[in-house]
């Protein structure tokens, strides 16, 4: 008789929590299908039980909106994080990534050389990490204004951000367990992304300063002594979610 009690209270928790979980589905789809058509971007449909994709130019810049499913940090399951990714116009000084200590792994495996002290002064929640190829254009880079709108992604709840970039490419890709199924709470968080984008990306008038760094980096380099970063990230991060294994497709699948 126990046995079936426990058994009759096992199933119904499974039922309310698939009950629970495509009730938040159906009102996701709902909630991105209008933002969508309100912002005329296209909407992709998955399979039923999936979140759609979304795309288009979101006030000029292009944006992609999905639902990725990951490993938990413990590996003992999965969990589904709604991904808002904008893609940045080119012309980055140089290679480099600046990124949530949630992608520790993801940063190490980049390689770039040169890791970048951020400074304390920002109201950082954690200071995010930041690499790379050459640490002279990377700090004619974070102007005051760049470094409050990093500060801004890096300290939204729940959330992390990775902003990667070279000459040619740039994302800014947010990933939250929020499903977004609240059109006004999404209009407010992709705004939010937005403003930091906008902020993130280069002015025509700043890549002839960025060109004429070209010959003084190595200098400039050898000068403020920066580290290399090969052996300092596993010693300096190893108490970070190292073991999260984080996608290193930063398109919508």
């Amino acid at each position: 008789m126990v046995w079936l009690i426990i058994w009759l209270v096992l199933a119904l928790s499974i039922l309310v929590l698939t009950f629970w979980t495509y009730a938040i589905l159906i009102k996701q789809k709902a909630v991105w299908k209008s933002f969508a058509a309100k912002n005329k971007l296209k909407v992709s449909n998955r399979k039923i039980l999936q979140s759609p994709d979304i795309e288009g130019m979101y006030k000029g810049l292009p944006l992609q909106i999905f639902s990725e499913r990951q490993a938990m940090p413990d590996g003992r399951g999965v969990q589904y994080r709604t991904i808002i990714q904008f893609v940045l116009k080119p012309n980055m000084p140089t290679e480099g990534v600046i990124a949530s200590r949630h992608f520790t792994p993801f940063v190490t495996n980049l390689g770039l050389p040169k890791k970048w002290p951020l400074p304390k002064d920002v109201k950082w929640k954690e200071q995010p990490l930041a690499r790379a190829g050459v640490a002279a254009r990377l700090e004619t880079f974070l102007t005051p204004d760049r470094l409050k709108a990093l500060e801004i992604v890096s300290n939204m709840q729940r959330s992390n951000f990775v902003f990667i970039f070279d000459e040619t490419d740039a994302y800014l890709r947010v990933e939250s367990p929020d499903p977004l199924d609240n059109e006004e709470r999404m209009d407010r968080v992709i705004q939010k992304i937005h403003a930091v984008a906008q902020a993130l990306v280069v002015k025509d008038e700043e890549i002839e300063g960025f060109n004429e760094l070209a010959g003084r980096e190595e200098a400039f380099d050898s000068i403020h002594d920066f580290e290399e970063t090969a052996q300092d990230d596993a010693d300096e991060d190893e108490d970070d979610l190292g073991q999260q294994k984080v996608s290193q497709k930063l398109g919508a699948e």
